[in-house]
């Protein structure tokens, strides 16, 4: 039976930034190594003029991506998505149980997650440590 007392704190957001501002290093790095592995011109150069928009609030290291490369097409989206989509796909590799991914919305890079559980704030890995990378 639920306590009616008992709250679950609220589920993480993601937070706008009062302005865009660049990656960090970290970041950046982070990004252009998982979009590497995409092996997609236009999604790499994305990657070199993204923002970051926005923060999670649950103090981890995902973040909100804004570019304005201009976006992949249906045709490429769907053939770079393992789920058979053209409007969504997702780059992720793993660390030491955080998972990173790059999520790939309507053509534009559009977050980059850091996840390791609900809650848990993790710091971002460094690129070199990533294992596992997978494109779906």
């Amino acid at each position: 039976m639920t306590d009616p007392f008992v709250t679950e704190p609220p589920a993480p957001v993601m937070v706008p930034l009062a302005e865009p501002r660049p990656p960090t290093p970290a970041e950046a790095a982070v990004v252009t190594a998982l979009v590497a592995h995409t092996g997609n011109a236009a999604l790499r150069a994305q990657g070199e003029s993204v923002t970051v928009v926005s923060t999670c609030s649950c103090g981890c290291a995902s973040v909100g991506l804004r570019t304005d490369g201009p976006p992949l097409s249906t045709v490429d989206m769907l053939a770079l998505s393992g789920l058979g989509r053209d409007d969504w796909f997702a780059v992720r590799a793993s660390h030491d149980g955080t998972d990173v991914v790059v999520h790939v919305l309507s053509g534009r890079l559009g977050e980059l997650e850091v996840y390791a559980g609900d809650g848990v704030a993790v710091p971002l890995p460094e690129p070199a440590g990533l294992t596992d990378v997978e494109v779906y």
